[in-house]
């Protein structure tokens, strides 16, 4: 299969260039968007001959206060790159979060046919191109938390934070927040699953794991497997927060999906 990434850099794009790679033709398209490079796009869509394509542009609210950004990245792109499959009829692939939920609501899973109550411009920005995705006949949306490492010296995700944590730093872990999201490893095999080796039979897949972790139990097990030894506190704020989604169908367990990561150098 010929797969087009978009957005190779960043911590999931990373992750299915090197999945991906291992079984499929893959190309990548890492310019900024914008209407001015369209034709470019359009013409890398054609000449590679794509099959599938995997949006893995984002912008998180870690790496920017520009909400304007956030918006353009997560919607407004997303809006004319789905004009141009549907004028192609290639499957396109979207990434979406947790953060569509608040995560202050009762103390339960999140289907995905309830109300999106995101009350933040990340997660309405990715509601926003949700709409859009599946607005499109070739649109799937994928709704998960994601971890992982990432090679870029500006990573800001849970997991460069835990490997980074110096020698002796005390550090504090939220259990109160709950979460039963995924690897950005086990996101491609899941993907590989459901739209290379099968065929996809929903327009919208919220994934994860049967059992919800806290983050500090979380941080406490990405760090054992790191061999980092540092003291972790165990803290709650005021308000809990809990956006653990009820997946179509569960993955295996955050452990085992730690443990692949940590077991194979390539991916760290």
């Amino acid at each position: 299969m010929r797969i087009l990434i978009i957005g190779s850099k960043g911590m999931l794009g990373q992750a299915c260039v090197k999945h991906f790679s291992k079984s499929h033709k893959v190309n990548v398209f890492d310019d900024r968007y914008s209407l001015e490079n369209r034709e470019v796009f359009a013409k890398l869509i054609l000449e590679f001959d794509v099959d599938l394509i995997i949006h893995c542009v984002g912008k998180i609210p870690q790496l920017t206060s520009d909400e304007a950004d956030l918006f353009h990245i997560n919607a407004v792109m997303t809006m004319d790159i789905v004009n141009i499959i549907d004028e192609n009829n290639i499957p396109f692939i979207y990434p979406s979060t947790d953060c569509v939920f608040n995560g202050h609501g009762p103390d339960d899973y999140y289907s995905k046919y309830q109300f999106q109550d995101c009350s933040n411009s990340y997660g309405t920005s990715k509601l926003l191109g949700e709409k859009i995705v599946l607005t499109s006949n070739n649109g799937y949306v994928v709704r998960v938390s994601i971890i992982g490492p990432d090679r870029r010296p500006s990573a800001q995700g849970l997991w460069n934070w835990v490997s980074n944590w110096p020698i002796g730093a005390v550090i504090d872990g939220f259990t109160n927040h709950t979460w039963n999201g995924i690897t950005t490893l086990q996101w491609c095999k899941e993907i590989e699953k459901l739209f290379i080796l099968g065929k996809p039979d929903r327009r919208l897949y919220q994934l994860g794991t049967a059992k919800r972790i806290s983050k500090y139990n979380l941080i406490k097990l990405i760090a054992s497997k790191l061999g980092k030894e540092n003291t972790i506190n165990e803290v709650s704020t005021a308000q809990n927060v809990n956006r653990s989604l009820i997946p179509d169908y569960y993955v295996q367990d955050i452990e085992i999906q730690i443990d692949e990561i940590v077991g194979n150098e390539d991916l760290l």
